[in-house]
Protein backbone atom coordinates (compact mmCIF):
# COMPACT_ATOMS: atom_id res chain seq x y z
CA UNK A 1 0.00 0.00 0.00
CA UNK A 2 2.77 2.45 0.96
CA UNK A 3 4.69 1.71 -2.26
CA UNK A 4 1.51 2.27 -4.33
CA UNK A 5 1.02 5.66 -2.69
CA UNK A 6 4.64 6.60 -3.45
CA UNK A 7 4.27 5.57 -7.08
CA UNK A 8 0.98 7.40 -7.53
CA UNK A 9 2.63 10.61 -6.30
CA UNK A 10 5.36 10.53 -8.95
CA UNK A 11 5.46 13.14 -11.68
CA UNK A 12 5.96 11.93 -15.29
CA UNK A 13 9.55 11.28 -16.34
CA UNK A 14 10.55 12.47 -19.80
CA UNK A 15 13.14 10.08 -21.20
CA UNK A 16 12.90 11.24 -24.80
CA UNK A 17 16.24 10.62 -26.48
CA UNK A 18 16.67 14.23 -27.57
CA UNK A 19 16.22 15.48 -24.00
CA UNK A 20 18.55 12.84 -22.52
CA UNK A 21 21.25 13.48 -25.13
CA UNK A 22 21.11 17.24 -24.59
CA UNK A 23 21.31 17.03 -20.79
CA UNK A 24 24.19 14.55 -20.73
CA UNK A 25 26.11 16.54 -23.32
CA UNK A 26 25.74 19.68 -21.20
CA UNK A 27 25.92 18.38 -17.62
CA UNK A 28 28.19 15.31 -17.64
CA UNK A 29 31.67 16.59 -16.78
CA UNK A 30 35.21 15.26 -16.44
CA UNK A 31 34.78 15.20 -12.68
CA UNK A 32 31.74 12.95 -13.15
CA UNK A 33 33.76 10.77 -15.55
CA UNK A 34 36.44 10.21 -12.91
CA UNK A 35 33.73 8.91 -10.54
CA UNK A 36 32.76 6.12 -12.94
CA UNK A 37 29.24 4.73 -12.70
CA UNK A 38 28.69 6.59 -9.45
CA UNK A 39 29.28 9.93 -11.17
CA UNK A 40 27.03 8.95 -14.08
CA UNK A 41 24.20 7.99 -11.72
CA UNK A 42 24.50 11.28 -9.84
CA UNK A 43 24.19 13.27 -13.06
CA UNK A 44 21.21 11.20 -14.27
CA UNK A 45 19.43 11.57 -10.95
CA UNK A 46 20.07 15.29 -10.54
CA UNK A 47 19.39 16.52 -14.05
CA UNK A 48 17.20 13.90 -15.72
CA UNK A 49 15.10 12.15 -13.07
CA UNK A 50 14.42 15.00 -10.62
CA UNK A 51 11.50 17.37 -11.20
CA UNK A 52 11.44 21.16 -10.84
CA UNK A 53 10.54 20.83 -7.15
CA UNK A 54 13.61 18.71 -6.46
CA UNK A 55 11.59 15.50 -6.11
CA UNK A 56 12.84 12.24 -7.58
CA UNK A 57 10.76 10.94 -10.47
CA UNK A 58 12.16 7.45 -9.92
CA UNK A 59 11.70 5.40 -6.77
CA UNK A 60 13.36 2.19 -5.70
CA UNK A 61 11.13 -0.25 -3.81
CA UNK A 62 13.60 -3.13 -3.51
CA UNK A 63 17.34 -2.60 -3.50
CA UNK A 64 18.13 -6.31 -3.44
CA UNK A 65 16.24 -7.06 -6.67
CA UNK A 66 16.91 -3.69 -8.25
CA UNK A 67 13.26 -2.74 -8.64
CA UNK A 68 12.78 0.87 -9.78
CA UNK A 69 9.56 2.61 -10.79
CA UNK A 70 8.63 5.71 -12.78
CA UNK A 71 5.66 7.19 -14.61
CA UNK A 72 6.24 7.79 -18.32
CA UNK A 73 5.03 10.82 -20.28
CA UNK A 74 1.84 8.94 -21.20
CA UNK A 75 0.98 8.44 -17.54
CA UNK A 76 1.83 4.73 -17.60
CA UNK A 77 3.47 3.08 -14.59
CA UNK A 78 6.82 1.56 -15.62
CA UNK A 79 8.44 -1.11 -13.44
CA UNK A 80 12.05 -0.79 -14.52
CA UNK A 81 13.96 -3.82 -13.23
CA UNK A 82 17.64 -2.98 -12.78
CA UNK A 83 16.93 0.34 -14.56
CA UNK A 84 17.06 -1.43 -17.93
CA UNK A 85 14.80 1.14 -19.63
CA UNK A 86 16.64 4.10 -18.11
CA UNK A 87 20.07 2.71 -18.98
CA UNK A 88 18.95 2.04 -22.55
CA UNK A 89 18.31 5.79 -22.95
CA UNK A 90 21.39 7.13 -21.18
CA UNK A 91 24.04 4.61 -22.17
CA UNK A 92 24.96 5.81 -25.67
CA UNK A 93 25.32 9.53 -24.84
CA UNK A 94 27.27 8.66 -21.69
CA UNK A 95 29.53 6.32 -23.66
CA UNK A 96 30.20 8.98 -26.30
CA UNK A 97 31.07 11.62 -23.72
CA UNK A 98 33.17 9.23 -21.60
CA UNK A 99 35.14 8.14 -24.67
CA UNK A 100 35.82 11.80 -25.51
CA UNK A 101 37.02 12.54 -21.96
CA UNK A 102 39.17 9.40 -21.91
CA UNK A 103 40.94 10.38 -25.14
CA UNK A 104 41.61 13.90 -23.87
CA UNK A 105 42.75 12.82 -20.41
CA UNK A 106 45.13 10.14 -21.70
CA UNK A 107 47.05 12.96 -23.40
CA UNK A 108 46.73 15.59 -20.65
CA UNK A 109 47.03 13.31 -17.62
CA UNK A 110 48.99 10.15 -18.59
CA UNK A 111 49.84 9.34 -14.96
CA UNK A 112 46.13 8.64 -14.38
CA UNK A 113 45.98 6.19 -17.31
CA UNK A 114 44.83 3.26 -15.14
CA UNK A 115 41.93 5.23 -13.64
CA UNK A 116 41.00 6.67 -17.04
CA UNK A 117 40.75 3.24 -18.65
CA UNK A 118 38.87 1.78 -15.67
CA UNK A 119 36.25 4.55 -15.67
CA UNK A 120 35.81 4.55 -19.44
CA UNK A 121 35.34 0.76 -19.36
CA UNK A 122 32.84 1.07 -16.53
CA UNK A 123 30.66 3.42 -18.61
CA UNK A 124 31.12 1.40 -21.80
CA UNK A 125 29.89 -1.74 -20.01
CA UNK A 126 26.98 -0.01 -18.28
CA UNK A 127 24.32 -2.07 -20.06
CA UNK A 128 25.83 -5.42 -19.10
CA UNK A 129 27.38 -4.54 -15.72
CA UNK A 130 25.20 -1.85 -14.11
CA UNK A 131 25.59 -2.93 -10.49
CA UNK A 132 27.39 0.14 -9.16
CA UNK A 133 25.19 2.50 -11.18
CA UNK A 134 22.03 0.94 -9.77
CA UNK A 135 23.35 0.87 -6.23
CA UNK A 136 24.04 4.60 -6.46
CA UNK A 137 20.57 5.22 -7.88
CA UNK A 138 19.08 3.24 -4.99
CA UNK A 139 21.14 5.27 -2.53
CA UNK A 140 20.01 8.56 -4.07
CA UNK A 141 16.39 7.48 -3.60
CA UNK A 142 17.16 5.80 -0.29
CA UNK A 143 14.17 7.20 1.55
CA UNK A 144 11.97 5.24 -0.84
CA UNK A 145 13.88 1.97 -0.63
CA UNK A 146 12.86 -1.16 1.23
CA UNK A 147 16.31 -1.11 2.86
CA UNK A 148 17.22 2.59 3.26
CA UNK A 149 20.87 3.44 3.67
CA UNK A 150 22.04 5.09 6.86
CA UNK A 151 23.00 8.75 6.68
CA UNK A 152 24.53 9.55 10.07
CA UNK A 153 27.32 8.03 12.16
CA UNK A 154 24.88 8.04 15.10
CA UNK A 155 23.02 5.25 13.32
CA UNK A 156 25.99 2.90 13.04
CA UNK A 157 25.12 1.36 16.43
CA UNK A 158 26.92 -1.99 16.65
CA UNK A 159 27.53 -2.40 12.94
CA UNK A 160 31.24 -3.14 13.16
CA UNK A 161 33.19 -4.58 10.24
CA UNK A 162 34.61 -7.81 11.65
CA UNK A 163 36.12 -10.97 10.18
CA UNK A 164 33.09 -12.92 11.42
CA UNK A 165 30.69 -10.55 9.66
CA UNK A 166 32.64 -10.71 6.40
CA UNK A 167 32.67 -14.51 6.51
CA UNK A 168 28.97 -14.71 7.35
CA UNK A 169 28.10 -12.74 4.21
CA UNK A 170 30.10 -14.87 1.77
CA UNK A 171 26.97 -17.01 1.27
CA UNK A 172 25.71 -14.12 -0.88
CA UNK A 173 28.74 -14.20 -3.19
CA UNK A 174 27.70 -15.79 -6.50
CA UNK A 175 29.45 -17.06 -9.61
CA UNK A 176 27.98 -14.02 -11.41
CA UNK A 177 29.90 -11.70 -9.08
CA UNK A 178 33.10 -13.65 -9.78
CA UNK A 179 32.65 -13.62 -13.54
CA UNK A 180 32.42 -9.81 -13.49
CA UNK A 181 35.88 -9.56 -11.95
CA UNK A 182 36.84 -6.63 -9.67
CA UNK A 183 33.57 -4.79 -10.38
CA UNK A 184 31.55 -7.86 -9.41
CA UNK A 185 33.40 -8.30 -6.12
CA UNK A 186 32.99 -4.57 -5.37
CA UNK A 187 29.27 -4.83 -6.12
CA UNK A 188 29.03 -7.82 -3.76
CA UNK A 189 30.94 -6.02 -1.01
CA UNK A 190 28.80 -2.87 -1.18
CA UNK A 191 25.53 -4.81 -1.45
CA UNK A 192 26.18 -7.26 1.40
CA UNK A 193 29.02 -7.16 3.99
CA UNK A 194 29.63 -3.39 3.77
CA UNK A 195 26.01 -2.35 3.20
CA UNK A 196 24.85 -0.02 6.02
CA UNK A 197 28.34 -0.13 7.53
CA UNK A 198 29.97 2.73 5.63
CA UNK A 199 29.10 6.41 5.56
CA UNK A 200 30.62 8.96 3.19
CA UNK A 201 30.78 12.55 4.47
CA UNK A 202 32.21 15.67 2.88
CA UNK A 203 33.78 18.46 4.94
CA UNK A 204 35.55 21.47 3.45
CA UNK A 205 35.78 19.64 0.10
CA UNK A 206 37.51 16.63 1.70
CA UNK A 207 35.83 13.23 1.60
CA UNK A 208 35.82 11.04 4.71
CA UNK A 209 34.55 7.50 5.18
CA UNK A 210 33.14 6.57 8.58
CA UNK A 211 32.75 3.04 9.91
CA UNK A 212 33.17 0.98 13.06
CA UNK A 213 36.30 -1.07 13.54
CA UNK A 214 36.51 -4.52 15.19
CA UNK A 215 36.67 -2.86 18.64
CA UNK A 216 33.48 -0.90 18.03
CA UNK A 217 35.26 2.45 17.64
CA UNK A 218 33.94 4.85 14.99
CA UNK A 219 36.76 5.56 12.55
CA UNK A 220 36.86 8.78 10.52
CA UNK A 221 39.02 7.82 7.57
CA UNK A 222 40.22 10.47 5.09
CA UNK A 223 39.91 9.09 1.58
CA UNK A 224 39.22 5.58 2.88
CA UNK A 225 42.96 4.86 3.28
CA UNK A 226 42.70 2.90 6.52
CA UNK A 227 39.65 1.05 5.21
CA UNK A 228 41.63 0.08 2.13
CA UNK A 229 44.42 -1.36 4.25
CA UNK A 230 41.97 -3.33 6.36
CA UNK A 231 39.99 -4.69 3.42
CA UNK A 232 43.10 -5.75 1.51
CA UNK A 233 43.65 -8.38 4.20
CA UNK A 234 40.27 -9.12 5.81
CA UNK A 235 37.99 -8.92 2.78
CA UNK A 236 40.11 -11.04 0.45
CA UNK A 237 40.70 -13.64 3.15
CA UNK A 238 36.95 -13.87 3.74
CA UNK A 239 35.97 -14.51 0.10
CA UNK A 240 38.90 -16.73 -0.91
CA UNK A 241 37.42 -20.11 0.06
CA UNK A 242 33.92 -19.31 -1.26
CA UNK A 243 35.40 -18.10 -4.56
CA UNK A 244 37.32 -21.31 -5.16
CA UNK A 245 34.30 -23.43 -4.16
CA UNK A 246 32.13 -21.66 -6.73
CA UNK A 247 34.78 -21.95 -9.43
CA UNK A 248 35.20 -25.65 -8.68
CA UNK A 249 31.46 -26.28 -8.95
CA UNK A 250 31.19 -24.33 -12.23
CA UNK A 251 34.01 -25.90 -14.22
CA UNK A 252 31.91 -25.93 -17.38
CA UNK A 253 32.05 -22.10 -17.52
CA UNK A 254 34.86 -20.83 -19.71
CA UNK A 255 36.20 -17.41 -18.83
CA UNK A 256 39.42 -15.54 -18.18
CA UNK A 257 39.89 -15.18 -14.45
CA UNK A 258 42.59 -13.34 -12.56
CA UNK A 259 43.30 -14.74 -9.12
CA UNK A 260 41.84 -12.63 -6.32
CA UNK A 261 45.26 -12.87 -4.69
CA UNK A 262 46.79 -10.96 -7.58
CA UNK A 263 47.80 -7.46 -6.42
CA UNK A 264 46.58 -5.76 -9.62
CA UNK A 265 43.18 -7.43 -9.25
CA UNK A 266 42.98 -6.33 -5.61
CA UNK A 267 44.05 -2.76 -6.33
CA UNK A 268 41.42 -2.42 -9.05
CA UNK A 269 38.68 -3.84 -6.81
CA UNK A 270 39.56 -1.54 -3.91
CA UNK A 271 39.68 1.47 -6.25
CA UNK A 272 36.20 0.70 -7.60
CA UNK A 273 34.85 0.06 -4.11
CA UNK A 274 36.18 3.27 -2.55
CA UNK A 275 34.97 5.40 -5.46
CA UNK A 276 31.45 3.98 -5.17
CA UNK A 277 30.75 4.23 -1.46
Amino acid sequence: MQNNLMISSLTPLDLSQARVDSIIDEKYTKNDFYEGQKGAAQVIHKYISTDSDGKSQIICTDTERGTFHHIDVNGEHVVDYKNTHLIDRVHLPLKRKASKFASEECVKNPTAYKDIVMNESSIRELETKPGLFNRTMAKLTGKNCARPLITSSDQLNDLSITEEWLLENTKFLTIEHILRGPEGFADYALSYPLNDRLIEENYLNHTFVKYKDIRGNIITDYGGKMLTKMLTKMFFDSVKERTYELLESNKTITFEHRSIEDSIFQDELISILISNI
